[in-house]
């Protein structure tokens, strides 16, 4: 039910995600990506992965096809740890720009994270992914 809540409240922000009332966490667009996961067809690799979105952190874990998305740092080592702007983070999660074209800190494979994002994006169709 979070998750469906999840992707019809991202659904209702405004292009550009942010206004005078009106601010974008990376974190909420991280549970709608989980839920856009979650539902497709194509299989996230499997790995813990930590992000660092400007002053926000959470962590995303994918094995035996479950997800669990935490809030903070993993209370362990992670597979995968990047660090992102917010703007290149809802970029990167709607599509409209590579990895490569950022200037993201990664520890781990970089073509793993790519992968991942193929995956765990934002849903289609919203103001934030156009």
């Amino acid at each position: 039910i979070l998750e469906d809540l999840a992707l019809w409240g991202f659904g209702l922000f405004p292009e550009g995600g942010e206004g005078p009332d009106l601010q974008v966490k990376a974190a909420w667009a991280a549970m709608s990506m989980k839920a856009t996961m979650d539902r497709s067809d194509s299989r996230a690799p499997e790995g813990t992965y930590a992000f660092g979105v400007g002053p926000e952190s959470f962590w995303l874990e994918v094995r035996g096809g479950q997800s669990t998305l935490r809030d903070g740092p993993p209370p362990f080592e992670p597979d995968l740890s990047a660090e992102f702007s917010k703007e290149d983070f809802l970029r990167i999660a709607s599509g409209d720009l590579t990895i490569e074209e950022t200037d993201t800190r990664i520890e781990g494979d970089p073509a793993r994270l790519e992968t991942l994002f193929g995956t765990f994006r934002l849903p289609v169709d919203t103001p934030a992914s156009r």
